[in-house]
């Protein structure tokens, strides 16, 4: 079986404390930096680490007093070095004999964990699909079960990626791997590799010294300091270091607030934790200020192809001393930063969110500008995907938006823009040697006739940075979201054949501003009887993560391909869950249903889903589809918004002419009413109101006036006469409707007097034979002399209301049956 959790599946995560890790660049300097001129880049590679321990990860919360960085000659092992079709090229230069491959993991063969039941974990993956091997996603997950990547991958593709703390990999379906399988890279911290150190860094000097004090731990040779440091947040940061140091030292309790101030100060720029004493830079340096010791002689001067082992060791007041992981690198030259790919993935929609104070004016050509209120904004969404590639770590979205020609408001774009993807922890896509992100935006711009875009920016983890460039820019679509007042009642005339519609006037409703500008209508909608919802009975086998929020699950035999767009926004229901359905994927001759998980991580289970089998489950379209209604008339809105008139009268005959259909029987109509516009010569529909249900009575089937010749063919078993009622070519019964027979002893007349006596037969309303013939069989006429007069009488009934026309009566002489 396997049970998919969300977000932490397929397996419960560990609760693992985060290890003091260490990360090693390649050769940095002016000629591959970015940003900066060659005079404000020192050379060298540049080293950086976390600090754990301040927040009691492993044990007490502790401020470290020194770092001793240690590094290793020119390893001569031998290195497994990876080659790539898909994921990236390597920054991690490992001994092979740290290579390990990966095993089965419990819940089948399409997944694999590494060394399953402690905290370690890879931090690089390596295999490579043999070329039969059918195309298969690959989904990455850490320890705790966060879904960190999704890969696609085809037959005979090389792949490699570097994520921290990979536990196991969950695959689509088992896939044709080349031996010796998955290999994972586990790097400890106690690898026989001989070390040296060549620096002694003060870890607290740096509390109460000046920014000139401490600038030559990031300089040129010639002392010219290039951290990028402003002096006032200089002196703020290491006054609320200084007081998490002495509250520490003296065993005081320390706020998450002010310990992420400087954690996060240090990690967002790396050369303000050079001077920090918290990252370093091994190559040229003038030697540091007095309280460090920098075996200058030890550092390196020049790249090359040599690889390095790195690590740092953390000092504490106690005694202890902490060790990090160890970081392989190549000293060689860094490839340059390139700038991002950028694809839209949902066009940018502008809602309105309360426009009531905005006076825009009485025509586009002489608008009364008035500044937007904060409680009257334009709010645009959308969602990029920006591909990173080479040595790319990070990207900065900012999104842009032009002036407002209506209000005269202008964008003031923020400092620093966290939307909801990949800042908020979204799964990686891997696309060839692209790293893709998706973006989630959402933010006020001056009003929906503004024109808008993003700025994307690339870095990495040792600052280096490119100028930003900007996507192009994009009118967004108008969602229109003015909420029309609702039907309250609605009588039908069948006489007539008219529907009258009565507006809610209690709600005192008045539609907003902008919609009054734009001269919009009130629109009433019904739905089309002769459509039915689309809900279909599916199976479907096991999911797994698509891309981020959307899960995929494949459909077993599905030859529904041309209903396939009236589902999309419909619902998937399987074992008494309901998800959004936001589409179908057809790959390699399968076809996968797509659709929306939306909880928090953990909270619950998708589907239990036996390995390689398949469950029932239910597919429907959505009840407000556009295919399943249809627009039957409009009303004006006065000018204060209100409409001008809380009833509309529905011609039901103009209706069924101009839709092709009739309404022929009994049902029951369905109303709604939305708000309509026109926005820059597009036609906009707010949401359909509440829906209000109107009984329509149809007319009886007509009385079928059948000549009909009426035989007693015999007598069944258990003693019925068989009659058969013939109708002569002239006229046969009218298609659609079936018949009913019943009979009654002598020559009735009358239809009051035939209702009240007469006897019913072995068989219901049946279908005629050849629209001509119906059969029935009936005990009184078995018993009847010679020449008995009885009379048959027939109704025709309407299968979809099950409305009658009324007996239409013919005699006939029943035969004894011994003759």
């Amino acid at each position: 079986m396997s049970s998919l959790v969300l977000c932490t599946e397929p397996v419960p995560g560990l609760q693992c404390p985060e290890p003091f890790r260490l990360r090693a660049s390649a050769w940095i300097d002016g000629s591959n930096f970015g940003s900066l001129s060659e005079q404000y880049v020192p050379a060298g590679i540049r080293l950086r680490w976390n600090l754990p321990f301040l927040y009691g990860e492993s044990g007490p919360r502790r401020f470290p007093t020194r770092f001793r960085v240690k590094r290793s000659r020119g390893l001569t092992q031998k290195l497994f070095i990876p080659v790539a079709d898909v994921g990236q090229d390597p920054t991690i230069f490992a001994p092979s004999e740290l290579w390990l491959t990966a095993t089965r993991g419990r819940e089948g063969d399409n997944y694999l964990i590494f060394d399953e039941d402690s905290c370690n974990a890879a931090s690089a993956i390596y295999f490579e699909l043999e070329k039969r091997s059918p195309g298969v996603l690959a989904t990455f997950f850490d320890i705790s079960g966060k879904n960190l990547a999704t890969a696609h991958l085809k037959g005979g593709d090389r792949f490699y990626i570097e994520l921290a703390d990979v536990k196991q990999i969950q695959f689509s379906s088992p896939p044709a791997l080349v031996k010796p399988g998955v290999l994972f890279l586990m790097v400890s911290n106690d690898y026989d590799v001989r070390l040296e150190t060549i620096a002694d860094i003060d870890a607290r000097a740096w509390l109460g010294a000046s920014l000139n004090e401490v600038s030559s731990r990031y300089a040129k040779a010639d002392g010219t300091p290039c951290a990028a440091v402003d002096e006032a947040a200089w002196d703020e940061l290491r006054r609320s270091a200084a007081q998490i140091r002495d509250a520490l030292d003296a065993g005081y309790a320390v706020t998450e607030e002010a310990l992420d101030y400087v954690a996060v100060s240090a990690s967002l720029k790396w050369d303000l934790a050079a001077i920090m004493g918290w990252s370093f830079l091994d190559g040229e340096s003038p030697g540091g200020p007095e309280f460090d010791q920098i075996q200058l002689a030890k550092l390196l001067t020049k790249p090359s192809n040599d690889v390095f082992a790195y690590q740092v060791e953390a000092l504490f007041k106690e005694g202890s001393v902490e060790q990090s992981s160890l970081f392989f690198t190549r000293a060689a030259l860094m490839a340059p930063l390139t700038n991002a790919s950028s694809e839209i993935i949902t066009s940018p929609i502008v809602t309105l969110k309360s426009v009531g104070i905005i006076d825009i004016g009485p025509t586009p050509e002489n608008p009364i500008k008035r500044p937007s209120l904060p409680d009257s904004k334009a709010y645009c969404r959308s969602t990029y995907r920006f591909g990173r590639t080479g040595f790319a770590d990070n990207l900065s979205p900012t999104p842009y938006a032009s002036a407002s020609a209506f209000t005269g408001d202008v964008y003031d774009p923020p400092e620093h823009y966290l939307g909801d993807g990949s800042a908020d922890g979204a799964p990686l896509l891997i696309r060839e040697k692209e790293l893709l992100e998706d973006w989630a935006f959402d933010y006020p711009i001056p009003f929906v006739d503004s024109e808008v875009w993003i700025r994307v920016a690339a870095g990495d983890h040792w600052g280096r940075t490119i100028p930003p460039e900007d996507t192009a820019r994009i009118k967004p679509k108008f969602d229109y979201r003015d909420a029309c007042v609702p039907i309250l009642s609605g009588t039908c005339d069948e006489t007539a054949r008219t529907v009258t519609l009565s507006l809610d006037a209690t709600r005192g409703w008045a539609a907003d501003r902008l919609t009054r500008y734009l001269q919009g209508t009130i629109e009433f909608l019904m739905r089309r009887p002769h459509v039915p919802q689309i809900q279909l009975s599916v199976e479907i086998g096991q999911v797994f993560v698509h891309e981020g929020s959307v899960w995929a699950a494949r459909l077993r035999t599905w030859n529904h391909i041309s209903t396939e767009h009236r589902l999309i926004g419909g619902q998937l229901e399987c074992q008494g869950l309901v998800f959004t359905i936001t589409g179908f994927r057809h790959t390699w001759g399968d076809v996968y249903c797509l659709f929306e998980v939306d909880t928090n991580c953990g909270s619950g289970v998708v589907f239990a889903v036996p390995t390689n089998a398949f469950v029932p489950a239910q597919v429907s379209e959505p009840i407000d589809s556009r295919y399943l209604w249809c627009e039957v008339d409009e009303a004006p809105l006065m000018a204060d918004g209100k409409p001008a008139s809380y009833s509309a009268e529905i011609d039901l005959v103009a209706v069924q002419e101009m839709y092709q259909f009739k309404l022929s029987f009994s049902t029951t109509l369905h109303f709604a009413s939305r708000l309509k516009a026109t926005w820059s010569g597009e036609v906009l529909r707010g949401p359909m109101a509440d829906r209000v249900a109107v009984v329509f009575i149809a007319d009886r089937p007509e009385k079928q006036n059948v000549n009909l010749n009426i035989t007693q063919l015999g007598v069944d078993f258990y003693g019925r006469s068989i009659v058969r009622a013939k109708a002569d070519a002239m006229r046969y019964f009218d298609a659609g409707l079936l018949v009913k027979t019943s009979i009654m002893a002598g020559e009735i007349t009358d239809t009051k007097s035939f209702s009240k006596g007469y006897t019913v037969g072995q068989f219901s309303a049946q279908e005629p034979f050849r629209r001509g013939t119906v059969f029935n069989s009936f005990t009184v006429v078995t018993q009847a002399h010679d020449g008995e007069a009885f009379t048959l009488g027939v109704n025709a009934v309407r299968p979809e209301d099950d409305m009658d026309s009324g007996y239409v009566m013919r005699l006939f002489f029943g035969r004894h049956p011994g003759n």
